[in-house]
């Protein structure tokens, strides 16, 4: 189980990942994060339309969700949890993923793999 507001537009919430993993780990559970993004806010106008608001997990352009990326990667390396990141493929109703709809890496999926291979097994 994991609640999905770690982060508001363009901020990584530190404090409610540590209230979320220390709260398993205190039940003596194991912790796992699973579909945790970030979602590009200009790119898109559905869930605008639909919601009319800025929602978690949103940053304000393709620069800042490689630094949201890098830093919730960089923050949760060293907890014993399995995590995972949801949605690879953009759709045409969002941008949440690490590649566009033909299979090309965006600038956030080139962050991922350069977090992951410079700082994950670390």
């Amino acid at each position: 189980m994991w609640n999905y507001s770690w982060c508001t537009s363009n901020i990584v919430d530190y404090e409610k990942i540590d209230s979320w993993l220390n709260y398993f780990k205190s039940k003596g559970k194991k912790a796992y994060i699973d579909e945790w993004g970030v979602q590009t806010q200009g790119a898109s106008p559905f869930w605008l339309e639909q919601h009319g608001q800025i929602h978690h997990g949103h940053a304000s352009n393709e620069t800042m969700k490689c630094k949201m990326i890098e830093n919730f990667v960089r923050y949760i390396r060293n907890w014993d949890i399995a995590w995972s990141y949801f949605a690879l493929h953009d759709t045409g109703e969002s941008d949440w993923g690490l590649a566009y709809a033909n299979n090309t890496l965006k600038e956030s999926g080139r962050k991922m793999l350069e977090v992951l291979a410079k700082e994950w097994w670390l």
